[in-house]
């Protein structure tokens, strides 16, 4: 009966392990689609920036306001990138570089790409 047990035991704790490994899977895979889909956002609304501003030198009609609101938008969106790329470095075990915005492991002093000293754990909280 012992035998038993710890054959049911293992399947279980195998069981457990795989869920858990798939739902991590179907999170990053998620993330990563809306990081794409985020990336591909900017990239339209940069080219309405400049098509804006190309009709307002071609034509001479002031676009400044319209230019402005979509550049608030870039902000947003580009906030929203850089919280899916955090949340998959950490979902990796890594983090991103302020400066350089490269994936870097935790415990780096600092950023192998650009040499920036990165914030420590106390740091970074305050």
């Amino acid at each position: 009966m012992k035998l038993w047990d710890d054959v049911t035991k293992a399947a279980s704790d195998a069981a457990s392990k795989a869920a858990k490994k798939t739902s991590e899977l179907t999170a990053s895979a998620k993330l990563r689609y809306k990081l794409h889909t985020e990336q591909t956002r900017l990239s339209v609304i940069y080219e309405k920036i400049g098509r804006l501003y190309y009709d307002s030198i071609k034509s001479g009609i002031d676009n400044t306001a319209k230019i402005a609101e979509l550049t608030a938008e870039v902000e947003a969106v580009n906030a929203e990138i850089a919280r899916c790329t955090a949340k998959l470095a950490e979902m990796k075990r890594k983090r991103v570089c302020p400066a350089c915005n490269a994936e870097i492991d935790k415990d780096s002093v600092f950023c192998p790409r650009c040499g920036t000293k990165q914030p420590t754990s106390t740091e970074s909280k305050e």
